[in-house]
């Protein structure tokens, strides 16, 4: 299995900068205050690991919060309801990770700006790791 860091070559990866181009440039994603902060904290993260090296459960962590951002950011944008856990989490080694966020993502949380709000911590802490 390859390292978690060696993503950042692959067409994978490439494919979340061009998804991320075209909400950036939204205009009515934007004026969404909750989601435009949590965007800002995903963009943090998403350059983060571009241009750094670091361990490689960094990236695992880095990885796994994106895949959560991306999910928690389509459900809003969808119906602007609270994201369940995905299946994903039922995996030991992906809830381990996740245990490790700062802020829960899914239960206890009651709303999708609430939702929204741990999402942007998790992610602009996580990109500060090793800064």
């Amino acid at each position: 299995m390859p390292k978690p860091s060696a993503l950042r070559a692959t067409d994978l990866f490439l494919c979340v900068e061009v998804c991320a181009e075209v909400i950036r440039e939204d205009s009515l994603l934007q004026s969404d205050t909750e989601f435009g902060r949590s965007w800002t904290a995903f963009e943090e993260l998403l350059e983060r690991v571009k241009s750094k090296d670091g361990p490689e459960d960094f990236f695992e962590a880095a990885y796994l919060l994106l895949h959560l951002a991306a999910l928690i950011f389509k459900r809003h944008v969808t119906d602007g309801a609270v994201e369940k856990a995905p299946l994903i989490l039922s995996l030991e080694a992906y809830k381990a990770v996740a245990a490790r966020f700062a802020r829960p993502l899914f239960e206890p949380v009651t709303s999708s700006e609430e939702q929204l709000e741990s999402l942007a911590d998790n992610l602009r802490i996580l990109a500060r790791v090793g800064n």
